[in-house]
């Protein structure tokens, strides 16, 4: 009998701290998401302008100062993302290496959700930008999840327009692919920086050609510009959601 006292006050001690580590971690991830959401108005703050007194004329949000007071906040803060959809609206970074910013926040905190940011090895006038951001499994609307949305066909002509806010110019980009790739099962380099021939190019988007959800009339060739967003997929960790956008003149 004492045995199997014992074993019963085991089995309630393991319990109870069961339930109080599960609940230290749902505080501290909840904690964890408040301190994201404050960042990020913090951001949006900065990008607030003055009222204009001309009440017909609306102030821009994306000027050298509110680029000036983002690079104050982080140097390696180096254009902000925007879709015109406002699925995602983020300030983009880039550094060293590609792993840096996969668990820190803007302000370089730490953060489950990290900060989205250009590949280390991208030059910003490289004909292919590839870009990285979080799936965010418990908020739909953060990071690079909402890419999902491109997923359906119904969903593209809504969020089909991107735009890139450097200091001193806009990039406008459309969606031309949206497609999905397992990288145990394909060689295939989503990141080509430059291509050198239309030929080249042509063997880059065969890939994406095949395996697009859909077609978006939309065709890439050599000398245009265009941009790789790149997440993950939902519990299928070997997959990835990339979607990619052409630059075009407006």
């Amino acid at each position: 009998m004492k045995i199997k006292k014992i074993l019963l006050d085991i089995c309630i001690l393991l319990c109870i701290g069961t339930f109080m580590f599960s609940t230290f971690k749902i505080f501290e991830f909840q904690m964890e998401m408040r301190k994201i959401e404050q960042e990020q108005k913090e951001i949006e703050q900065l990008l607030e302008t003055t009222p204009s007194t001309n009440e017909e004329v609306e102030e821009p949000r994306f000027t050298p100062e509110s680029f000036d007071k983002l690079k104050e906040v982080n140097k390696d803060y180096v254009f902000y993302l925007e879709f015109d959809s406002g699925i995602i609206s983020l300030p983009i970074v880039q550094s060293y290496d590609n792993d840096y910013y996969l668990r820190r926040s803007f302000k370089r905190k730490s953060s489950l959700q990290g900060t989205p940011f250009v590949d280390y090895r991208n030059l910003l006038n490289d004909d292919n930008i590839t870009m990285y951001g979080h799936y965010v499994y418990a908020d739909a609307s953060k990071m690079f999840t909402p890419l999902t949305k491109l997923k359906k066909q119904e969903n593209y002509e809504t969020n089909k327009i991107v735009r890139l806010h450097f200091r001193d110019e806009t990039r406008t980009y459309v969606v031309a692919y949206v497609y999905e790739f397992d990288y145990t099962k394909t060689q295939y380099d989503y990141t080509i920086r430059n291509f050198a021939s239309q030929e080249a190019l042509d063997d880059f988007f065969a890939y994406p050609k095949k395996h697009q959800y859909y077609d978006t009339n939309v065709d890439i060739e050599l000398g245009d510009s265009f941009i790789t967003f790149q997440t993950c997929v939902r519990n299928q960790d070997t997959k990835r959601l990339i979607v990619v956008a052409k630059q075009i003149e407006e």
